[in-house]
């Protein structure tokens, strides 16, 4: 029985649009790419004094489980050239969350899903909304377009969205969600 799991994708060094198109393809080895939002340019969370993000999201079907799926997600960050030692919320090649697992809650020492930053991160609640409309939170219950109602101005981080061709042929084919 296959499950949905949604990713949201960051990358703020070198040819960010390669890097996400390189995460896609890399994320297709372990399910059916059905879906993917447009393209987020976002200033820098956490350490803010560091070149723009581009953010997406993206939704798969896969077999796999969570844990699987993790193991599999930061091997293929490495792969992608991402470096374990780096800074948290710093500058990186690659940045891949699950944010999102069917109705699934986990909460371990390794995994947390919904991603922890959920509620109170527009960078993911804006591409997820591009994709799911309609996604409900299973840990609050409440739809995502709620919780974005709610983040303060100031930590907000969309600037706009990008278009870009590499990504488009990806975005047009969408959504089976």
């Amino acid at each position: 029985m296959s499950d949905v799991v949604i990713f949201v994708i960051g990358s703020n060094i070198g040819d960010r649009v390669a890097h996400l198109v390189a995460a896609r393809e890399g994320l297709s080895r372990f399910g059916k790419i059905i879906a993917a939002s447009r393209l987020y340019l976002t200033s820098a969370f956490g350490v803010r004094d560091q070149p723009d993000f581009l953010n997406t999201a993206l939704a798969l079907e896969t077999e796999l489980d969570p844990w699987e799926m993790l193991e599999n997600i930061k091997e293929l960050e490495r792969e992608l050239g991402r470096n374990d030692e780096s800074q948290r919320h710093g500058p990186r090649v690659i940045d891949i969350d699950i944010a999102l697992w069917e109705h699934i809650i986990v909460d371990d020492e390794f995994l947390s899903i919904p991603h922890k930053g959920l509620p109170t991160r527009d960078f993911f609640l804006r591409p997820i909304l591009d994709i799911l409309p309609k996604a409900i939170d299973p840990r609050s219950g409440r739809t995502l377009s709620s919780f974005l109602s709610r983040i303060r101005f100031i930590d907000l981080t969309v600037k706009k969205t990008i278009e870009d061709d590499r990504w488009r042929s990806i975005t047009t084919s969408q959504s089976k969600v």
